[in-house]
């Protein structure tokens, strides 16, 4: 059998002519209905494969043509979409004659069932008949031009409320990461908040300190409210619910609530939302934000006051950390001021001469009999004794050194000292002794261990992040390609419906220009689809993805573009392969802002153990010192991001560049996969 293929999306045709070729179907294939329906009526065709959205002429409208000309419409048709939005879109294709609507995505082998069932009952003579609408044609326009129009705005209040939302968690993330000052964060994230939620009136955030939840930060309350609830007392109005209860609540209707207290009834609270904060597994405060509206807030509000108060935790930590650090350098200054610390003279076999008072209690001897006259050896722990005789050593060869060590002391306490040895010589000018001053690391060595475990934790939040940064742009370049585009499309078919019925022509002129503007929004939802995330770096890989994108930005920019890549026989992780693609399209969006460059060379080289990222211009370049210092004070974040990107993933990054002279950036990736172990499910192919 003969099918024809009708999509304007270019990879979706490619896979679905490999998918029929395989099964030995002859394949052709169209971008829009204009052009489907033009081989139609030249060539012989058995089936017809159509998307919903596409220029000239949509699949509705193609479906329409093709069942109500006599020559035609034997030929089956299938909807293929991924564009479906409630029983009504499927219900209209099958009254146009649809034979199938099939909605994507579908398995390989179950997609092929279903065309052998329409072929078979093609066969049988058993096709669809176009069904009578059951309405006027103009009242069913009318109809489904509101719909439509509905859909898009409520689409497009949707994208605000996601943009408004990142905004603020990519704001308290930032500051998270860049401040260990607790109430920078907090102050930080009631700011975003009260900017970028919708009906907000006031917010607040309660950290719980002994029987008392204090108020840390706050926007839109009074000062004589903040002096009424500055300190509530355990176990008083909502916050303490929320702190007792360890669960978020949600208060649709202030009348409906015995909970909340007088001074929130009386500030004009209608609604409000209470979120957790936790650390280390226990409540430890809350967030709060209210409403002089009743339900003012939903699920989404939900998800991003459990962000924050995810990231509020990680701040959390982070101060204690600090503190520790602070606390532990804090001890160490004291005994430099107010005691000596460990001093202890030794001999070159280890034995120890001579130890001051605090050198005793360091090691828990009780009295200096214990210690003097007697190796050291035998309290360092075993793994550590071969760097203390290199250090003994070294220094009796006339060397100062410094060592970090462990030791087991008397009373079978751990402990890590620091040591700094020098020399001691005797009026012959030879080493006699070693004299060094100990001090306790202990603290610090658990500190600096707590600080890696939090940076770890900060690493992984960072990874999930992207992962869920690429999740959200793949499924907004979706829903801006198929659900916006389609209710655009369908608005443009109105339009011209509408030019048909007006016969005098007295609108003709602002219809026109209708269809002209809705025309440009479409190609403009087309280019922020692509942008955002394009589907090929799914499922055609990264060396496509990659030429794609520099031929499209050589379109864009009148650069001339040079792309160089070596096979990629295996198949790449999914992080690596963003990370790829997100780095160069970075660098290249830079070069046509900033470089005014005339080339740009993109090189992708693989080894055994590495792949290989060489971005290169001819542009203006730029002192890579001082724009560094730009982003860690947060003007600029392109480097910042690449750098990150690449570390995440357990690459090197190198950025080269000087003014007049270009810029070149290489990066360097690991081929055996740095990322934590993870389950893995099937893979797509590159």
């Amino acid at each position: 059998m003969k099918i024809l293929i009708v999509d304007d999306n270019k990879e979706n045709l490619y896979m679905l002519e490999t998918l029929l070729r395989g099964y030995n179907y002859e394949v052709e294939s169209a971008s829009d209905g204009v052009e489907a329906l033009e081989k139609v009526l030249k060539n012989g065709f058995g089936m017809i494969i159509s998307d919903i959205l596409m220029p000239r002429m949509d699949g509705f409208r193609l479906c329409h043509e093709v069942k109500t000309n006599e020559r035609l419409k034997k030929i089956a048709f299938v909807f293929y979409t991924a564009t479906y939005t409630d029983p009504k879109d499927e219900e209209f294709a099958l009254n146009l004659g649809a034979e199938k609507f099939i909605i994507k995505p579908k398995e390989p082998n179950v997609f092929i069932e279903i065309l052998r069932e329409v072929i078979r009952s093609q066969k049988a003579g058993k096709l669809v008949a176009p069904r009578p609408p059951v309405e006027e044609e103009e009242i069913y326009l009318k109809e489904y031009n509101e719909r439509l129009i509905k859909k898009l705005e409520d689409k497009m209040l949707q994208l605000g409320t996601k943009n408004r939302y990142e905004t603020i968690i990519n704001t308290v993330i930032r500051s998270v990461h860049q401040s260990i000052n607790l109430q920078d964060v907090l102050e930080n994230a009631v700011e975003e908040m009260s900017k970028n939620i919708e009906g907000v009136e006031n917010i607040s955030i309660y950290l719980v300190e002994g029987e008392e939840a204090v108020l840390r930060a706050h926007r839109g309350y009074t000062e004589q409210y903040i002096m009424q609830v500055n300190r509530i007392p355990y176990p008083i109005g909502t916050t303490w619910r929320t702190i007792i209860d360890g669960k978020a609540r949600y208060v649709a209707d202030v009348d409906k609530d015995t909970v909340i207290g007088p001074a929130g009834r009386e500030l004009g609270t209608k609604s409000y939302l209470s979120m957790p904060i936790r650390f280390e597994g226990k409540v430890v405060g809350c967030i709060n934000i209210n409403s002089f509206l009743k339900n003012a807030f939903d699920e989404e509000e939900l998800k991003l006051l459990e962000v924050v108060a995810q990231q509020i935790e990680v701040a959390i930590n982070n101060a204690r950390i600090a503190e520790a650090i602070r606390e532990s350098e804090e001890r160490l200054r004291t005994i430099i001021e107010n005691e000596p610390e460990c001093v202890k003279v030794v001999a070159s076999d280890g034995t120890v001469l001579q130890m001051n008072p605090a050198g005793l209690s360091m090691i828990e001897a009780e009295n200096a009999e214990a210690v003097i006259g007697k190796s050291l050896y035998p309290i360092i722990v075993p793994e550590h004794r071969k760097a203390f005789r290199d250090l003994i050593e070294s220094v009796f060869r006339g060397n100062k050194g410094k060592l970090e060590f462990e030791i087991i002391g008397f009373k079978r306490s751990r402990r890590w000292l620091e040591i700094n040895a020098v020399p001691l010589y005797n009026n012959l000018n030879e080493v006699a002794v070693l004299l060094g001053v100990t001090r306790d690391t202990t603290e610090r060595k658990l500190a600096e261990e707590a600080l890696l475990k939090a940076t770890e934790r900060l690493q992984t939040l960072s990874r999930q992040l992207m992962k869920v940064q690429e999740t959200e742009r793949r499924h907004i370049a979706r829903e801006l390609h198929d659900e916006i585009g389609q209710a655009l499309t369908g608005v443009k078919i109105n339009l011209q419906e509408m030019q048909g019925l007006d016969k005098q022509g007295l609108h003709r002129p602002r219809l026109e220009e209708s269809i002209v503007t809705i025309d440009r929004v479409l190609q403009q939802v087309r280019n922020l689809s692509l942008d955002l995330r394009p589907s090929m770096l799914d499922d055609l890989g990264l060396i496509a993805a990659l030429r794609w994108f520099m031929d499209r930005q050589a379109q864009r920019t009148g650069l001339i573009a040079e792309f160089i890549a070596d096979p990629l026989e295996t198949k790449l992780e999914p992080e690596l392969k963003t990370a790829c693609f997100r780095i160069v399209q970075e660098a290249l969006t830079n070069v046509a802002r900033h470089a005014r460059a005339k080339h740009m060379h993109v090189e992708l080289r693989k080894s055994k153990t590495e792949l290989e990222l060489i971005i290169r211009d001819d542009g203006i370049g730029f002192d890579v010192s001082t724009a560094q210092k730009r982003a860690l004070r947060g003007e600029s974040f392109g480097l910042l991001g690449m750098q990150e990107r690449v570390r995440l993933v357990g690459g090197q990054v190198e950025i080269k560049s000087r003014p007049r002279s270009g810029t070149t950036i290489r990066a360097h990736f690991p081929l055996t996969s740095p990322l934590p172990p993870r389950k893995r499910g099937k893979r797509r192919s590159l």
